[in-house]
Formats: C-alpha cells, sequence, structure tokens
C-alpha cells in the first residue's frame, strides 16, 4: 500500500481516507485573484470566503474596514495580526474557529464539515533554502 491514508470509522475499524476533503474545485471558482498589497494576504483570504458565502465585496472595503477596527495599517506593512484573521469574516456574519498550532486532524475535521480555512504560515521559514537558513527562522522563533 504505497502512500495511502487511513482513518478509523467511529467504532475504530481502519478505512481509506478520501482523496479529497472540502470543495476545492468548487471554491476556487470564487477566488479573486492575487491580493493587491503585498502585506494584504489575511484580508484577501477572507475576501475569498466571503465570496464563497455570496457576500461581494472589494478588497479596499476589506482594508478600510481593518483600518477602523484598527487590524491593518497602510503605513506599517505588517500585515493583520494573526489575533484579527477572521475579524473581517465575524463582522459579515461568517462564524470562525480558531486554532493555535493545528494539526491535520483539525483541518481534515474543519473541512469536512464544509467549513473553509485559513492557514497562516511563517513566510520566511517556508522559503528557507538552506540548513543554516532554517535554523536561523528556528532561532527567531524561539525569541519571539
Amino acid at each position: 500500500m504505497k502512500n495511502e491514508q487511513f482513518l478509523q470509522d467511529k467504532i475504530g475499524n481502519i478505512v481509506r481516507a478520501p482523496e479529497t476533503i472540502g470543495s476545492p474545485i468548487e471554491d476556487a471558482m470564487h477566488a479573486p485573484g492575487p491580493q493587491e498589497r503585498i502585506d494584504s494576504c489575511a484580508i484577501r483570504s477572507q475576501q475569498h470566503i466571503l465570496a464563497m458565502y455570496g457576500i461581494d465585496v472589494t478588497e479596499d472595503i476589506l482594508v478600510q474596514d481593518a483600518i477602523k477596527h484598527n487590524e491593518y495599517s497602510l503605513l506599517d506593512k505588517k500585515g493583520t495580526s494573526i489575533d484579527n484573521v477572521g475579524n473581517l469574516l465575524e463582522r459579515n456574519g461568517i462564524d470562525v474557529n480558531r486554532y493555535d498550532n493545528a494539526t491535520v486532524a483539525h483541518l481534515i475535521s474543519e473541512l469536512g464539515q464544509g467549513h473553509k480555512i485559513i492557514v497562516g504560515i511563517d513566510a520566511y521559514e517556508a522559503i528557507a533554502d538552506s540548513l543554516p537558513d532554517r535554523i536561523v527562522e528556528m532561532q527567531k522563533d524561539a525569541v519571539a
């Protein structure tokens, strides 16, 4: 059995996991395209989810809303803090579940329930190519 994933059913039997969890093809149809600002990925991600729920709003309107609520600044270029991701969704009537250090099981559970997800990552860690670069990124995380 090469590279097969397995889950347990409710009575403990091992069953083959589905190849696709959630609705990625359908959801992609609502993708608004690349973000308009270098630091607006969280806002664009929320815009994408809003579109999936039939809420058509521009990134600019969401940026202005986030600025009004002190969740984003055009000046500091730091984007949206992890604690504020989801606030735009909540203000538009969409319930949000937040997890710190979520596991693949959390993602499978949320997607399996039909929920949409936003996953925050350390972009610098993700692009670290060499072992020394990865060590530097781990050291930054340790002091943060």
